[in-house]
């Protein structure tokens, strides 16, 4: 068997077509330094998040210059196929998205995810 390159706790929570997968160790980490009044920021990735292009892919990094997200491209056709890479417009479309993902609005509580319709486990 293989050995997993990140560590448990995780715990992944679908939502429509995708999965979101938290770390809890560091979410204990961030609940135990709030509640020993320490300064740290409530957020782990600072917005304003910004998008560098560089010649392999696009990396999207938060204020505090860190990166977060590496999305890859080919402008080749041949090698794009072979690899199964993004076009250069896809990659730099998805980067920004990403970016734009602090611009949301912060879920209320009890707020059902991001999908309008029913979940997949409901009757």
């Amino acid at each position: 068997m293989p050995q997993r390159r990140f560590p448990p706790p995780w715990s992944v929570e679908e939502m429509g077509a995708c999965f979101i997968v938290r770390d809890l160790s560091a979410t204990r980490q961030t609940r135990n330094e709030q509640s020993s009044g320490s300064q740290m920021s409530s957020r782990r990735f600072p917005p304003p998040w910004s998008v560098k292009e560089t010649d392999p892919c696009f990396i999207v990094r938060d204020a505090n210059r860190q990166a977060l997200t590496y999305v890859y491209c080919e402008d080749e056709p041949g090698r794009r196929a072979a690899a199964k890479l993004l076009t250069r417009d896809e990659a730099r479309r998805i980067a920004a998205n990403i970016a734009k993902l602090t611009k949301l609005p912060s879920r209320r509580a009890g707020a059902r995810g991001l999908g309008h319709g029913r979940s997949r486990g409901a009757a």
